[in-house]
């Protein structure tokens, strides 16, 4: 039985995604509360400003730290780029359904949040930043 490979641990890439994601919010929202409140901008264009900083963050935190990936950014944030989108559509689509069940909004946001953030990490580790294949 062989090492894992330098950055492709599943519990250190784990712990180096959930402090991009403590990272990313934090810068997301200090852009969005410094443009809206300081800069007076409107705050739907405070919004969608700190998301875009906040989601580059991530990018290049998860792509350079959490999964060490040397390969092109020209490849790799494209498909980041979908895999969010589509994570957040299903994020949308259950919190949705849950609260057309009945259940309750925070309830169902923090499990939408959570199967949008398992989404995002299982697909950013087998897809989108998964290392070359080694010849045999």
């Amino acid at each position: 039985m062989t090492a894992a490979a330098p950055g492709r641990s599943l519990v250190g890439q784990a712990w180096r995604y959930a402090a991009t994601g403590v990272a990313n919010t934090a810068f997301g929202l200090s852009v969005i509360v410094a443009l809206h409140i300081w800069g007076q901008i409107g705050v739907t264009v405070a919004n969608a400003t700190g998301y875009l900083f906040g989601l580059l963050l991530s990018y290049v935190l998860n792509r350079n730290w959490t999964f060490a990936h040397g390969g092109s950014a020209r490849k790799t944030l494209p498909r980041y780029l979908a895999l969010v989108l589509g994570a957040f559509g299903v994020n949308l689509l259950m919190i949705n359904c849950l609260q057309a069940a009945e259940v309750a909004y925070l309830p169902a946001q923090l499990a939408g949040t959570s199967v949008y953030s398992l989404l995002v990490f299982l697909g950013a580790r087998s897809v989108v930043f998964r290392p070359p294949r080694q010849p045999q």
